[in-house]
């Protein structure tokens, strides 16, 4: 707050450089830099000279910053309060909708949980998996809304889109005598994860258990040998459902088992998902923005697109929740799992037509 009586360059949103150059750091920094400069110095002693001078007032601006964090950080959270309460007023009614959707997925996932504790079996192990982590991801995104980060939102949608197709090729994919051992081979190839990990590790130069890994090791050569190198590879659990794929040099990916699965799910959101995960220049892209003929970047939350990802997290947890409640059982549904869906279907589907209307309002609204 010292700076507040300075005033601030508009092109450039720091203190101008001639009210620096009066500070006790500035005064020692710019008169050395311009005299380096003047003689020619060459630009990387240039920048080691700055380094060094800013070593050595470094502690002391964080000290400063340290006795004003207090006022600071309560300056944000009154700014957050006020933020959540605008994406209250703009969204409420269809957030609420979503976490109506998630409790009622997490309390049929205890449900068939508990009715059908007896009958575990791997189908039924990998489906109760993948639909408690599509529960969680529902809450997280459900979170991420809220709080005005839509962006995020779509990477963690991304990740239900996924859990979404395995549980549907292990649920609806694997009735066949040649592909019963899927699911047993899906959590098997978690040592696959693992082995690389501890690889990656000891690559790092970090200590772990060597028994620990001879034994993750030994493990991972015994399901090679009887499945073939094609388990060692991404998706290598799925091979059974492709038997034209070469057991040894063959490889398997994610959209092979999107094309085997035909859940509905859009393959566009998915690819418009990734771009929020990963670090592409259509990722910068995507957070960049002109307000007044000045580019800005998104660096917190703001209010976005909060439809989109909603209506991908609904659907891919509504896909996932059917591939569980009709497979987890070895046997012919329970009537009243099939009720208990039909009635989670009602739930997503009213929270997806309430976050579609709203979007359309404010899109009218917009234009």
């Amino acid at each position: 707050m010292r700076f507040r009586s300075r005033k601030i360059d508009p092109k450039t949103g720091r203190i101008r450089v001639e009210q620096l150059r009066k500070t006790q750091i500035g005064s020692e920094i710019y008169p050395k830099i311009e005299k380096l400069i003047e003689a020619g110095v060459d630009t990387g002693i240039v920048v080691s000279i700055l380094l060094e001078v800013a070593e050595s007032v470094a502690p002391e601006i964080k000290a400063k910053l340290d006795r004003s964090a207090p006022r600071m950080l309560r300056m944000h959270r009154r700014s957050d309060r006020k933020f959540q309460r605008r994406v209250r007023k703009l969204w409420g009614p269809q957030l609420d909708a979503l976490y109506e959707a998630y409790v009622g997925a997490e309390e049929l996932g205890w449900n068939l949980q508990a009715l059908h504790k007896d009958e575990r079996d791997a189908t039924a192990e990998a489906l109760t998996g993948l639909h408690s982590r599509a529960c969680l991801v529902v809450r997280e995104i459900h979170s991420l809304l809220s709080n005005g980060f839509s962006m995020a939102a779509e990477s963690r949608a991304r990740t239900l889109h996924e859990t979404a197709v395995i549980a549907t090729v292990i649920g609806f994919q694997c009735n066949e005598r040649s592909t019963t051992d899927v699911a047993v081979r899906y959590l098997r190839h978690e040592m696959i994860d693992l082995a690389r990990d501890y690889r990656t590790a000891v690559d790092a130069g970090m200590n772990v258990d060597s028994s620990e890994m001879e034994l993750i090791e030994r493990e991972l050569g015994r399901y090679v040998a009887e499945y073939g190198r094609i388990f060692g590879r991404d998706y290598g659990w799925a091979a059974p459902l492709f038997p034209n794929v070469n057991p040894e040099k063959g490889h398997i990916n994610f959209a092979m088992l999107e094309a085997l699965a035909l859940t509905g799910l859009s393959r566009l959101d998915y690819r418009l998902q990734s771009h929020h995960v990963h670090a592409s220049a259509l990722t910068m892209a995507m957070h960049r923005y002109k307000k007044n003929g000045q580019v800005l970047r998104v660096t917190g939350p703001s209010i976005g697109n909060f439809a989109d990802p909603a209506i991908a997290c609904l659907t891919a947890l509504q896909v996932t929740t059917s591939a569980f409640a009709i497979n987890v059982s070895p046997g012919y549904p329970d009537p009243m799992d099939i009720l208990s869906l039909v009635t989670l279907r009602e739930l997503t589907d009213s929270a997806i037509n309430a976050f579609s209307q709203r979007k359309q309002e404010l899109d009218r609204r917009q234009d």
